[in-house]
């Protein structure tokens, strides 16, 4: 006899995407208005990435605490853990661990109660980075294409953006027509090293989509800007990104992993190769012609070195390259030994959090790389490889590693790579 047990529909998954007024307005407007405001804001305020990064997690608060129905059982926090807790457990594992060592080497740095405020700040818009990629695995396939087409219209915006302020510095007419609050041409410096890092996603959506075309125009589009402009960094990020990306489409299993390893022996070998190959006066006595920049860089890495001899297994403290002593000496070019941090994220790293820091730093490095080699395509293993390649060259030349903005900058690119290189299926529908 059959049972006569009522018919129960399916309990709605927890990780699905909500029904309800805000998750539209969310999903319908504000998560792709944010995406599609990076790349123009990355040019135009760039310090106003941690904005973004701020409001895209906090208004996605709603969505991730929503009970779909009465019946559902699910804790709210443990909604969202399940999400966070489906990426690579390893990966995870390494960010919490570092993040646990940073705050405890805060407890020996010069300036305790400012790296504990520093490592709050990064915390803060660390976590909000996590609920917005928390979103966005979530995300249904309408609502996924309005993200990316914001995306597509954010970076023609963002390149429109950019070239009217270069312009602005190259043709004087136009500053009798128009005054913009910039000074310098190198504001812009900022934006190019952001869109070092953003492109190859944008690349990629616009070749799935068949829009083969403006891909092609986009990418000398782009490399033009970079090149016109004054940012090392950024030119050297694309160059080391393009050339990543067409290696890693030739050997999708075995250059990501080959790419892990290097990196991860770098992070940990560096000091060791600066002080036996980048003695500032060996090199100007190699190169005369070294712009003067370049020259005041090769003394500040030596400062950093030789502090790093000093305390070489726990380092300086947390965001300690500020106040160590000596650090304002003034070097035989440029105004500081230290300015503020060594502009080289990798030789930071090892100089305020130790030899420890730098293998948990070599060992994320070097799992984001082997991540790229599960891709399902090799074209997703390159702009994978290619946008996390263009993160890392930048720091090895450019910006504070701890710095809000290029911290927010980090995780808006790996939350756009996400929607980017989601499964096609997804993103057709």
């Amino acid at each position: 006899m059959a049972s006569a047990a009522p018919h129960l529909p399916p309990r709605p998954s927890p990780l699905a995407w909500p029904d309800n007024a805000w998750s539209r307005i969310y999903g319908t407007y504000v998560l792709p208005a944010l995406v599609g405001l990076v790349p123009p804001i990355a040019f135009i305020v760039p310090k106003a990435l941690v904005i973004l990064i701020a409001a895209a997690g906090v208004l996605a608060l709603p969505l991730l605490f929503h009970r779909q129905s009465a019946r559902q059982s699910w804790p709210r926090w443990l909604i969202w853990l399940t999400v966070v807790g489906a990426r690579d457990p390893t990966l995870l594992f390494l960010m919490a661990l570092g993040t646990a060592w940073a705050l405890l080497a805060a407890l020996w740095s010069p300036n305790t109660w400012g790296a504990i405020g520093l490592w709050a700040r990064l915390g803060a818009i660390s976590f909000c980075g996590m609920l917005v990629l928390t979103v966005i695995d979530r995300l249904d396939p309408p609502r996924h294409r309005r993200v990316v087409d914001a995306l597509i219209v954010g970076t023609i915006g963002g390149l429109v953006a950019a070239y009217m302020i270069w312009a602005y510095f190259h043709f004087p007419a136009l500053r009798g027509l128009v005054a913009l609050p910039y000074v310098h041409l190198h504001e812009l410096n900022r934006g190019a090293a952001v869109f070092a890092v953003l492109l190859w996603s944008v690349l990629y959506v616009l070749w799935q989509r068949d829009r083969r075309l403006a891909a092609i125009l986009l990418l000398p589009t782009a490399a033009y800007l970079v090149a016109r402009l004054d940012s090392a960094s950024a030119k050297t990020a694309f160059a080391g990104a393009g050339l990543a990306f067409l290696l890693v489409m030739l050997l999708p299993r075995t250059l990501p992993l080959l790419l892990a390893g290097i990196a991860a022996m770098s992070t940990l070998m560096l000091p060791w190769a600066f002080s036996l190959w980048l003695a500032p006066d060996a090199v100007i006595l190699s190169w005369p012609q070294l712009a003067p920049s370049a020259q005041h860089r090769l003394f500040i890495w030596q400062f950093a070195v030789e502090r790093i001899a000093e305390h070489p297994w726990l380092g300086w403290g947390f965001d300690a390259s500020r106040a160590l002593p000596g650090g304002k000496i003034r070097p035989p070019v440029g105004l500081e030994v230290m300015p503020l941090h060594p502009h080289n994220s990798l030789l930071q790293v090892r100089l305020e959090l130790g030899l420890a820091g730098a293998a948990i730093l070599a060992g994320l490095i070097g799992r984001g790389l082997a991540l790229a080699a599960r891709a399902p395509m090799p074209s997703i293993a390159g702009v994978h490889v290619a946008m996390l390649a263009a993160y890392l060259i930048v720091g090895l030349f450019g910006y504070g590693v701890w710095q809000s903005w290029w911290i927010a900058a980090g995780w808006l690119a790996w939350a756009i790579g996400q929607i980017a290189l989601a499964p096609l299926t997804q993103a057709k529908g």
